[in-house]
């Protein structure tokens, strides 16, 4: 039912909560799909919850985040046990996973605007959300378009025994969001982006050359 590789902070936060739902609403007929759309609009009410001023807002934001990411979980497991999945569901998630990111880094940049986040020019805020978004998406069109498909010929081949764990870049994003909230300073979460996006077009670049390598050889 799960993959043969979860990200560190997925398995222990997100994982371990979806393996013990997905069972039970494998006996319903919810899809899938609906899984995933679910999941979209708690990301999307999370953005819009995130601008607002108000602590409380900041924390019911944060628990739509991790609920959104424990969905994105459920929707796999629940395609793998039901094979009730479908293409324009497995092509749907990743563009779902991408919408709620835009919404979260646009939420971050209107809230850093409001507040003048470094005393910085509104147009400067803007400058650094719009390069933040945009390496953040160049880092995961590697990942979605080049990385996951080798990962998911991987998981194939793999038995739950040779299950692993590794460090992922969009846990840092999902559960730095939730952090950045919970501590009220979500003002900030753009040039942390800024810095996470840059760092892994960087790591995602050598990683595909190495793919790209292999696949020649």
């Amino acid at each position: 039912m799960r993959r043969s590789a979860d990200s560190v902070f997925t398995k222990i936060f997100a994982r371990s909560i979806s393996v013990h739902i997905s069972p039970l609403l494998a006996k319903t007929s919810i899809k899938p799909l609906q899984i995933t759309c679910i999941g979209l609009f708690l990301g999307l009410c999370a953005a819009w919850l995130a601008i607002k001023p108000s602590w409380y807002s900041c924390l019911i934001a944060a628990l739509l985040i991790e609920s959104s990411h424990i969905l994105d979980c459920i929707d796999g497991e629940l395609a793998r046990l039901t094979n009730r999945g479908s293409p324009f569901a497995a092509f749907f998630d990743p563009i779902s996973d991408r919408f709620k990111d835009i919404a979260i880094i646009y939420a971050s940049c209107l809230k850093a605007s409001k507040v003048a986040v470094f005393n910085l020019a509104q147009d400067t805020i803007f400058f650094v959300a719009f390069f933040s978004l945009a390496f953040w998406l160049l880092y995961m069109y590697i990942v979605d378009a080049y990385l996951n498909p080798s990962r998911k010929e991987d998981a194939k081949s793999n038995s739950l025994k040779n299950y692993r764990s590794y460090l992922g870049l969009y846990d840092l994003f999902i559960y730095g969001s939730i952090v950045f909230l919970i501590g009220n300073i979500f003002e900030f979460f753009n040039f942390y982006i800024l810095v996470l996006a840059l760092m892994g077009v960087l790591i995602q670049i050598y990683r595909l050359d190495k793919v790209l390598r292999n696949d020649d050889t």
